[in-house]
């Protein structure tokens, strides 16, 4: 992948000092913006690819995985990868997550790049990693007591704030809990790849995005039905 990198240590380093802060800005958003372009168009071409070295890991372990938000929708509508998307959003339950997860993946040329958690990350946690420019997120989920939901736990900022200034006020991310209602898994081909996704996958969508069949530009995070923002659970990020 192009290296940006430079630009995101001078970010940090120009911070604190609201001069440069300001000078620099417009440098800063024009190279975000190339960021972004180039991270889209590497991800269509090499997605795919991508995504099946993944399965091939994880399907090693026998650890159970599935299509899951963007993605989802993706292979649902679209039949392949979303338009203005740009990585890989995939779910598990915590509790059979491998031990050694990021060393299997490392074998398979992955590199977890980030994650975040709540206290001990043994019920709030996510955790990215990527291969070739390009993101996998791991959503990881818990079946409520009732059996008929299952949840996980997203990671956001005030959307009323400059999302460095809020992360660096209170130490982090506000949890936002995402209730899915829950029925089970079952096989899917997408993009000749053998996944799992919700065997409801219709009713879990919608109970997220309201009518996910129409496509809509102006949906963000925190239009997302279902999901309570919990600001006392600060998520900590940690980076690899």
């Amino acid at each position: 992948m192009i290296e940006f990198s430079f630009i995101y240590r001078l970010a940090d380093k120009f911070h604190n000092n609201k001069v440069l802060r300001y000078l620099f800005l417009d440098t800063y958003r024009k190279y975000k913006y190339r960021v972004s372009q180039y991270k889209k168009k590497s991800f269509h071409k090499n997605g795919r690819d991508v995504l099946a070295r993944f399965c091939t890991a994880l399907d090693k372990t026998r650890c159970m995985y599935w299509l899951e938000f963007g993605t989802l929708i993706g292979a649902i509508r679209e039949k392949g990868f979303i338009a203005h998307d740009d990585d890989i959003d995939v779910g598990m339950f915590l509790k059979n997550r491998p031990d050694q997860l990021e060393k299997i993946l490392k074998k398979h040329g992955f590199k977890r790049t980030r994650y975040i958690m709540v206290d001990d990350g043994k019920e709030a946690f996510e955790e990215t990693y990527v291969s070739q420019g390009i993101s996998i997120d791991i959503f990881y989920f818990h079946i409520a007591e009732d059996k008929n939901t299952m949840y996980c736990y997203e990671f956001i900022t005030d959307p009323e704030r400059m999302s460095r200034e809020f992360i660096d006020e209170i130490g982090g991310y506000w949890t936002m809990q995402d209730i899915f209602p829950y029925k089970g898994f079952c096989d899917y081909d997408f993009l000749d790849i053998r996944v799992k996704i919700p065997s409801n996958y219709d009713e879990h969508l919608r109970s997220f995005y309201g009518n996910y069949i129409q496509p809509d530009p102006n949906w963000n995070i925190y239009k997302a039905q279902g999901s309570k923002v919990l600001k006392d659970k600060i998520g900590k990020v940690f980076f690899s």
